[in-house]
Formats: C-alpha cells, sequence, structure tokens
C-alpha cells in the first residue's frame, strides 16, 4: 500500500547480490500515519541501528549488506513535480528524504570503520546520498509551508519541546 506514492528503488550500491536487501521506506511512512499501538515508527530506525552496533560491539560485519541496499523512495517524476502534488503527498515524500538521510547518516556512523580497513568507496557513496538527499530537501520544502519534519528523540528521556514563540519570549 503507498497511498498514492509513487515509488521505486533507489541508491542501491550492491548490484552483485542475488537476493537484495530493501528499506521499505515508502511503505513503512504510509504505515506511519496511520499507526497502532505495537507500531515502531521510521524515527525509531537510526536508534535501533546505533542499539545493533553496541551490541556487536562496533563489529557490524553481518548485517554488513545495509551498507550498500536500496531504499524505497519517492519516483524521481513526483519530485521533480512537488510543488503541484497534494500536501498529503508532499508530507509524505519529506518525510521520506528526512528519514532516508537520517537512516544513511547513521548507516554510515555505523560503518566508518571501513575507511580505515582500506575500502571507504560505499561510505563515499552513502555520504554523496545524504549529499543529494539533503539538497532535494533544500529545494522541496519551502514548497511546504505547512510541513513540520519529523521529531528524532537522540536521548532516552525526550525533553519538553520549545516552540518558536517561546523562544522569543526568553
Amino acid at each position: 500500500r503507498n497511498d498514492g506514492l509513487e515509488a521505486s528503488f533507489q541508491y542501491c550500491i550492491d548490484d552483485d547480490i542475488d537476493d537484495p536487501i530493501v528499506l521499505n521506506l515508502t511503505d513503512a511512512i504510509v504505515r506511519d500515519e496511520g499507526a497502532t499501538v505495537n507500531h515502531i515508527p521510521c524515527v525509531a530506525l537510526p536508534s535501533l541501528l546505533r542499539v545493533i552496533r553496541s551490541l556487536e560491539l562496533a563489529d557490524m560485519t553481518e548485517i554488513d549488506a545495509l551498507l550498500g541496499c536500496s531504499v524505497t523512495m519517492p519516483d524521481p517524476a513526483v519530485i521533480n513535480t512537488f510543488g503541484m502534488q497534494d500536501v498529503h503527498i508532499q508530507k509524505m515524500v519529506l518525510d521520506c528524504l528526512f528519514h532516508a538521510c537520517n537512516w544513511f547518516r547513521e548507516i554510515v556512523n555505523s560503518f566508518v570503520y571501513q575507511i580505515k580497513d582500506g575500502s571507504p568507496e560505499k561510505i563515499l557513496m552513502r555520504m554523496r546520498a545524504m549529499t543529494h538527499l539533503q539538497a532535494t530537501i533544500s529545494t522541496c520544502l519551502p514548497l511546504a509551508v505547512s510541513y513540520s519534519p519529523p521529531t528524532y528523540y537522540y536521548s532516552a528521556t525526550p525533553s519538553k519541546g520549545t516552540s518558536i514563540t517561546d523562544k522569543l519570549k526568553k
């Protein structure tokens, strides 16, 4: 179920594998919108990867396929016509872009040891993907004036958020 959002596999850097691994981000975004109590939201993905990295004591060789796996992302045609898309589609596209960018950040953090091992190519490709995603976000974001990015919690106990009006009062 894609809720009207056309998607495709993108950012695959492991073309030589027989059974590809895919992070199905667009479907996860759609599921987040109709979330139930037992649902793990997309914002948890980077944190879950950090937990795995901690449990594996930074030895990620058993799950190194994650470094090169595809990600389902909004089709480039949808992004090229972003300003003409429905507000709901715009929100899902931007959510996908933010989540993918954060996923790649955590992937780079998790597999950065490969640079020392003499194989930085995949890390550099993921960093280029992050740069591309950030450029796409900066192009699309001004066209979605009511959009609010997903909230990420990097600590165990999130503090109360401060709105812009609260900051101005100080």
